[in-house]
């Protein structure tokens, strides 16, 4: 499913954020990809003008193409990419200052 970009249907999900000045989105990544839900996420809702942080998890802790969308959607967002912290333990000191 991430490998197509599938969005997911997301039930009583709030999508304004206009109220925060920052927002922290984590997400494991699938095959390079977001999951669909996150993808969801990310296409309802505006987080143009937020200081974003985005925590991706994977095996490898690389996840190119959730990477390179996140640079293209929000060039200016801070991007944390984590190993599977349940095999890598000291991968959450990395994130530790959030």
């Amino acid at each position: 499913m991430a490998g197509l970009n599938l969005k997911g249907k997301l039930v009583n999900y709030d999508n304004n954020v206009e109220g925060y000045d920052e927002v922290v989105i984590g997400s494991p990544i699938w095959n390079g990809k977001f999951p669909p839900a996150i993808n969801s996420v990310l296409k309802q809702t505006n987080l143009n003008g937020k200081k974003l942080s985005f925590v991706l998890y994977s095996g490898s802790g690389e996840g190119p193409k959730a990477v390179e969308k996140i640079q293209k959607l929000y060039p200016d967002a801070t991007i944390y990419k984590l190993k599977d912290p349940k095999t890598h333990e000291f991968e959450y000191d990395k994130i530790a200052a959030l």
